[in-house]
């Protein structure tokens, strides 16, 4: 093999392995995937199945993308001081995760829906658990939906709506500086034992 082959064919290898991502199967079958920039998702659907993702970035998702998580589904964003990273939902995006657990890992993330060209971003969380340094941040008309969900930190911001039902821990913080209109939107229901 000459030496402008031997070139193309480790580059070729180096590509394919980039291409391939970084992944793992686990002991317990689970997949591990790394990404080590930011997980951009485009006007695109992105299914999570029973995976470990660990990201190194920002997860921003915009111009109608949807991210699901689901099944056993653990995604963690990893940063090396508070606020470095967060998770973007913009526009008429989507963030949905079913029977999982998003989290920050040693600093504090954010969900943060922020409303772009008149579309309100969504943000539904099923048998969830959003914790360790993790806080929702529904700006503008971000919706938000929470069914058996366990929220380590919700905070209310005028013109969102918030829907939770069930979920035994769940604390919500209300923010009411520099914000017009009202609250009517909110509903809040209480646990009847």
């Amino acid at each position: 093999m000459n030496k402008i082959n031997k070139i193309v064919f480790c580059f070729s290898i180096l590509l394919l392995c980039v291409s391939c991502g970084n992944q793992n199967e686990t002991d317990d079958g689970t997949t591990s995937a790394i990404v080590t920039n930011d997980l951009i998702i485009d006007n695109e659907t992105v299914v999570y199945n029973n995976e470990v993702v660990n990201v190194q970035g920002n997860v921003i998702i915009k111009n109608g993308g949807v991210l699901k998580i689901e099944n056993n589904c653990q995604l963690n964003i990893i940063g090396t001081y508070d606020e470095q990273f967060s998770i973007i939902v913009s526009g008429d995006s989507k963030l949905e995760s079913y029977d999982s657990i998003i989290q920050g890992i040693d600093y504090q993330i954010a969900i943060i829906g922020m409303a772009a060209n008149g579309e309100s971003p969504y943000l539904y969380f099923e048998n969830t658990i959003i914790t360790l340094h993790l806080g929702i941040r529904p700006l503008d008309q971000t919706i938000v939906e929470s069914v058996n969900s366990n929220i380590e930190e919700i905070q209310l911001r005028d013109q969102s709506e918030v829907h939770i039902s069930g979920g035994e821990e769940i604390y919500p913080v209300f923010f009411f500086e520099n914000i017009s209109g009202s609250l009517s939107n909110l509903k809040v229901y209480e646990k009847i034992q």
